[in-house]
């Protein structure tokens, strides 16, 4: 197998591939997780980073967001069915493009020329903007479709969509102590398994041949975007599931929103600490290629008034993963994929 990203390419990773890269690596292993253990995995990092910024040990936060995030990837790589065979960036997409879902302006031509030509990275996010009218739900729903018919201009790397998203939400975010965005993000990790166990209750009381309607209205009193949709005409058993999977997809989305920002909060405050590069070499031990090691010091620049740069979640995501499974390293073995075993001990946190 030809390693799709290595120490010349990861910066300029796409998402997808990222996606793609921890298939490769991981699937065999993750095969043996169900729908509900996968998500579980993202809890469980999800509560390492609350733990570390609890502790202040942000340096453990920002590991934690990564191994979150591979994950999520996996979630998505090993439910075909649920995502409707998508990838992640067709996710993100469809939910963020290049906009805040909750607050989407019409689209324009200047908007468009804008996006098209490269210069521009997201409409500014202004949800925190007092209105003395209500928030027009459908009205944004319907602006995002002049949005995603761009999707030949979507983020080209992982790097470009934390980018996108800081364009969007860092004048709102950057208000926002490194607590509260953690709060939003296990917010949002938890309303997936919330959308997994409403898809998973539907399909097993609710079948094609014996579809009851106003049997799913008594299922889904109180959800708000159900009862709409059971009070249209002509909708059936199929409606329903689409839209379960749909709210899974869009929950998914959130959680990667909510990780960039995130990111960015904990980046820009481990910058500030005076051991961060102390922090930075104790983590590159655990990266056993030498000559990669080297490279990748170059890779870590920290913010300084005299240098902008932030480091990216791809740098992060290349330490851990970068020479294959941080656990067993089959890579280096000169073997494609992970074979830990997760009998063996639940002393590591995979």
């Amino acid at each position: 197998m030809d390693r799709k990203i290595d120490v010349g390419s990861f910066r300029t990773a796409s998402m997808n591939l990222w996606q793609e890269y921890f298939n490769d690596i991981f699937r065999d292993r993750n095969k043996e997780l169900n729908v509900k253990a996968l998500w579980l995995k993202v809890i469980e990092h999800s509560t390492k980073v609350a733990e570390g910024i609890r502790k202040r040990t942000f340096s453990e936060s920002i590991e934690s967001v990564a191994k979150a995030f591979v994950w999520i990837c996996s979630f998505i790589s090993n439910n075909p069915d649920i995502v409707n065979g998508e990838k992640i960036e067709d996710l993100v997409w469809y939910k963020y493009p290049r906009a805040c879902a909750y607050c989407v302006p019409e689209m324009t031509e200047e908007i468009e020329e804008k996006i098209v030509s490269g210069v521009f990275k997201g409409v500014q996010c202004v949800c925190t903007v007092k209105s003395e009218e209500e928030p027009d739900k459908y009205v944004f729903s319907q602006n995002l479709v002049g949005y995603r018919r761009l999707k030949d201009y979507k983020p080209d790397s992982l790097n470009d969509w934390a980018d996108m998203f800081s364009a969007i939400y860092q004048d709102r975010h950057s208000l926002m102590s490194v607590d509260s965005v953690c709060f939003h993000f296990f917010e949002e990790v938890g309303e997936v398994l919330t959308a997994l166990r409403i898809h998973s209750d539907y399909t097993l009381n609710f079948q094609e041949d014996t579809f009851d309607l106003k049997e799913v209205k008594r299922f889904f009193d109180g959800i708000e975007k159900y009862q709409e949709l059971a009070n249209k005409r002509g909708v059936g058993y199929h409606d329903f599931l689409d839209l379960t999977k749909q709210s899974i997809k869009d929950e998914i989305a959130d959680v990667i929103s909510w990780l960039f920002s995130l990111t960015q909060k904990l980046f820009t405050l481990r910058s500030r600490l005076s051991d961060y590069e102390a922090t930075t070499v104790d983590l590159l031990k655990k990266f056993d290629e030498i000559e990669a090691v080297a490279n990748l010091l170059g890779y870590y620049p920290i913010r300084t008034p005299k240098d902008d740069k932030l480091l990216h979640l791809s740098s992060i995501l290349f330490v851990w993963y970068g020479n294959g499974c941080y656990i067993c390293r089959n890579y280096k073995l000169g073997k494609e994929r992970c074979i830990c075993d997760f009998s063996i001990s639940t002393n590591v946190i995979y």
